[in-house]
């Protein structure tokens, strides 16, 4: 898949930017939307704001500035993630139902602001699990912790845990790019069902080595604040519309997705 990609910077969504914004959006075909503040820092009240407007916010901007173009871009794909869900139960990418939490009401004010766009331009919502990559994200931290000799699981470890593999998700993009049949939320997730014990149990196979702690939840708490909902709660989400338009996972499985990861030399001294 061919193409020239063109960046957004932090500064083009400055009021006085406005022009320069649209004349970048104004040049696309497609526009993707992964802006957000890291959730990986301390939930202060005032960080918490900044994880809520710089989702909602850009995609505010970037919907107005598309929609007053004369020659509108064919697709935006804006992000969101399976954390609209709530903790019990498993969702398919149609589902209504919303949980009741702070990352759930993030969400939904996200996805808010992307369906207003025109309906000239084709609109996807990518509603992301937890990406599992061997250079960055979650996995390099639970890979340190397990080499440690600390691996453990959380409470009862029951707690559901989505997740997508870095190529996959890549592979997902290109996939929503060239199929302009795929449309509205779409969950990027993969199709096998797995928690928090299974995870653990499974990396420390991998690792051969042991997983023998149980971290207790409230300890969780004690430790991250109101951010430990990131560990101690999860969602189950169903990749239906992606398998029903034929897309394939490479990693459909959580031990396939170990196995290639903890045999990366990146993972090995």
């Amino acid at each position: 898949m061919g193409g020239r990609v063109t960046p957004l910077e932090r500064s083009d969504f400055f009021p006085e930017s406005a022009e320069v914004l649209s004349a970048k959006l104004a040049d696309a075909d497609v526009v993707v939307n992964l802006a957000g503040a890291n959730l990986n820092a301390r939930w202060t009240p005032q960080y918490k704001r900044a994880i809520l407007s710089s989702r909602v916010e850009t995609t505010r901007r970037i919907v107005e500035t598309v929609n007053a173009l004369r020659r509108k871009p064919s697709l935006l794909v804006s992000t969101s993630a399976v954390g609209i869900y709530p903790s019990a139960g498993c969702f398919r990418d149609s589902s209504p139902t919303r949980g009741d939490g702070f990352l759930s009401y993030v969400c939904s004010k996200w996805e808010g602001e992307a369906v207003k766009v025109s309906p000239d331009v084709r609109l996807v919502i990518t509603r992301l699990a937890p990406v599992l990559s061997k250079t960055g994200g979650v996995f390099p931290l639970m890979f340190d912790v397990f080499k440690k000799g600390l691996g453990a699981r959380i409470g009862n470890g029951r707690q559901y845990f989505s997740w997508i593999m870095l190529e996959d998700l890549l592979r997902i993009y290109c996939w929503i790019f060239s199929n302009d049949k795929i449309c509205g939320r779409v969950n990027c997730v993969a199709p096998e069902i797995t928690d928090n014990r299974t995870f653990s149990r499974q990396l420390a196979r991998e690792m051969d080595a042991p997983a023998l702690w149980i971290v207790p939840k409230f300890a969780m708490r004690l430790a991250f604040g109101e951010r430990a909902v990131l560990f101690n709660e999860g969602q189950c989400a169903l990749p239906h519309l992606l398998e029903e338009s034929g897309f394939r996972f490479s990693y459909p499985h959580i031990y396939e997705a170990l196995a290639d990861l903890c045999k990366s030399d990146y993972m090995i001294e």
